[in-house]
């Protein structure tokens, strides 16, 4: 009697390791209902909180005392207190997803939470200070760095992936991007208070593009790692193509700007016709006598004495120069010549500024004496060497002599 054949189903093979790590890294990996149950779990943690908005203040707040006493490392904590950019990262999900509702949502919650931010960094940091008074590191958030550019990059990169990976977005890619994003938010806040067009333009453009740029970036790391648009082509999520083109040209038109030299101008002094003021020089007018010459008769007659007046006269030409050699961060005049005295006034690369005197030698390094005149007040102060360049040669003395 022969025994009855085995029924059973032939059990499933196993995939091995190296293809399940990848069926995780790669959400194309998953199949219709798996794949919606995983992108409503990311949507979910990307979903804003009422702490996303206390920390905007609070971010808000430690930013602008940091431009106000020009600490940099109180900046860096706005950037750790800040809020998540997780409704940034949700913007970038939404777009390559097609969802137009959870796209909506995310902006509302960025723009609410950016301008909490600028609000209380504006009102803390430039309210009550005088126009004459630098804007200090506010106007170093204001340019187009490659440093600055590296560290968003890596940032968001960070947080596709970590998002796509481990359904959350990491802490520490966040804080760099939040601080390449929010400073210059800040730092255009602080131009609207105190009323400084070129500053609030310049970060404002700054600001555009760091953002545009982290949006971009983000979107592109989900693709790479396998989100793709749901739906058929007459679906609305569909749009997701056009969002990333709309990106693309975003980013590369508001970076043309400064590659192409249509940046904001640095304005030449502040007030809108500068006066120049002339250095007095006196006249000096000596007159060198010819001692008498002997002769060769027995009585000697003094010869007769030649009087010349060669009279000096410099032309009163002041020596103008422009602040120059910086890197865009600009320069500081101080009230001594030394960094140790404080400084009295902030000048952006390129303003133009009057030499009175210099160089002058103090602890292996050379100051020039400098005049400025901002909001009819003419300021006096010092400036390191090497951080401006003349336009006009120093006056030279034209002897003319008078017979």
């Amino acid at each position: 009697m022969s025994e009855p054949a085995d029924s059973s189903p032939p059990e499933p093979i196993r995939p091995s390791r190296a293809r399940r790590r990848r069926a995780r890294r790669m959400l194309a990996q998953l199949h219709g209902d798996e794949r919606q149950a995983y992108l409503t779990e990311i949507a979910h943690n990307l979903s804003p909180g009422i702490d996303l908005f206390f920390k905007a203040v609070l971010a808000g707040l430690f930013m602008g005392i940091g431009f106000r006493f020009d600490q940099r490392v109180l900046i860096f904590a706005a950037a750790l207190v800040a809020p998540s950019m997780a409704p940034l990262v949700g913007i970038a999900l939404a777009s390559v997803s097609g969802s137009i509702r959870f796209l909506l949502r995310m902006l509302a919650a960025l723009f609410l939470a950016l301008l909490l931010l600028c609000i209380a960094c504006g009102l803390v940091g430039g309210l009550g200070i005088p126009l004459y008074v630098p804007v200090g590191i506010a106007a170093s958030h204001t340019g187009l760095q490659v440093l600055d550019l590296a560290l968003l990059l890596v940032g968001s990169v960070f947080m596709g992936s970590s998002l796509a990976r481990r359904k959350k977005v990491n802490p520490l890619a966040s804080a760099a991007v939040a601080y390449e994003i929010l400073a210059p938010a800040g730092a255009m806040s602080i131009g609207l208070v105190r009323t400084k067009p070129d500053l609030w333009q310049s970060a404002m453009l700054t600001f555009g593009i760091h953002f545009a740029w982290a949006l971009l970036i983000v979107a592109i790391t989900l693709l790479v790692f396998g989100l793709r648009p749901l739906g058929t082509r007459k679906s609305p999520r569909a749009m997701a193509g056009i969002l990333l083109v709309l990106l693309v040209l975003m980013a590369a038109g508001a970076s043309s700007i400064y590659v192409l030299g249509f940046a904001p101008p640095i304005p030449l002094p502040p007030t809108a016709s500068p006066t120049l003021i002339s250095i007095p020089t006196p006249t000096q007018t000596f007159t060198p006598t010819v001692p008498p010459t002997p002769t060769s008769t027995s009585t000697p007659s003094p010869a007769p004495t030649i009087t010349g007046t060669p009279t000096q006269t410099p032309t009163p030409q002041p020596i103008l120069a422009l602040v120059f050699g910086t890197g865009g961060l600009g320069a500081y005049i101080r009230e001594g010549p030394s960094t140790l005295t404080a400084p009295i006034h902030y000048l952006q690369e390129g303003n133009l500024l009057e030499v009175i005197a210099g160089p002058e030698q103090v602890d292996d390094m050379s100051w020039w004496n400098v005049r400025i005149r901002y909001d009819d007040q003419v300021l006096e102060g010092w400036i390191l060497d090497g951080l401006i360049a003349t336009l006009t040669p120093t006056p030279s003395l034209t002897p003319s002599p008078t017979p």
